[in-house]
């Protein structure tokens, strides 16, 4: 049978339960509504991008870049990110916002990471080649396994 305390909630508890949710998720609101048309364009275009992928969706594409602005731009973001370092061990204040990756630089790690994986089972990969015990394969294979 159940054990102690796994019963069913009473509808007392129920009622509780979702009232509390209701006051959060109101308050939640509140606070999107109060934040949201304060943050910047990119800001904006990250949560969307988030929402999508927490309902399922996929992400836009990023608009094209030229090479030395996206260059210029990433050289930028790496002082700030210094900048906030240096200021966080000063103040001792810790300031997450620089820490946080984009959803787009997030699922291109994470794209890099499994192709990078891909390679390295394909090369620890066996050949099918072996006759009666002995592995027969040219001087190409043999080199790859070398490595």
């Amino acid at each position: 049978g159940k054990g102690k305390g796994k019963g069913e909630l009473s509808e007392a508890e129920v009622k509780k339960i979702t009232q509390q949710k209701k006051e959060f998720n109101g308050c939640l609101r509140e606070v999107l509504d109060f934040v949201y048309p304060q943050m910047g364009k990119d800001w904006k275009k990250d949560r969307e991008n988030r929402k999508a992928l927490a309902l399922g969706g996929t992400v836009k594409k990023q608009k094209a870049m030229n090479y030395k602005e996206l260059m210029a731009q990433r050289k930028q973001e790496k002082q700030e990110f210094l900048e906030a370092k240096k200021l966080e061990r000063i103040t001792g204040v810790k300031v997450m916002h620089h820490k946080v990756q984009a959803v787009t630089e997030h699922l291109a790690r994470n794209k890099r990471q499994k192709k990078q994986l891909k390679v390295k089972k394909n090369r620890m990969r066996v050949p099918n080649d072996a006759k009666g015990g002995m592995l027969v394969m040219g001087k190409r294979a043999a080199a790859r396994y070398s490595k």
